[in-house]
């Protein structure tokens, strides 16, 4: 799959209009409805992130994601933006700026942001 083809405008959620951003969602949830591709998007509350701080609240909620796609580790690839890291035990790339440079995480900022708002 081409995402850039698929979700045309794909970029870092933050460059995007609130109404751009709603479109290319709109996009990921029908491709979701019809079994194309699926996604979760996982949360740490403020509470969460004050006590165990951002790195923590960060891998736990990358884990639950992942355990809730039901995806086994070991055939599994996580791409990350900026210095986040998956639970250690994935196999896993960070990429500094990520949300811009690869449409697949910029898919991913748009849908966490949209669904977070």
């Amino acid at each position: 799959m081409d995402i850039k083809e698929e979700f045309p405008g794909v970029t870092d959620s933050k460059k995007l209009t609130p109404g751009a951003r709603e479109n290319l969602y709109a996009l990921v949830e029908s491709r979701a409805r019809r079994g194309d591709i699926r996604f979760v998007a996982r949360f740490a509350s403020h509470r969460y992130i004050d006590r165990y701080g951002i790195t923590r609240a960060v891998s736990h909620a990358g884990e639950s994601g992942l355990k809730r796609l039901d995806v086994p580790h070991q055939h599994s690839f996580v791409m990350m933006d900026g210095l986040l890291k998956a639970p250690a035990h994935w196999q896993q790339q960070t990429i500094i700026r990520g949300d811009s440079l690869v449409p697949l995480i910029g898919l991913a900022s748009i849908v966490a942001k949209v669904r977070r708002d």
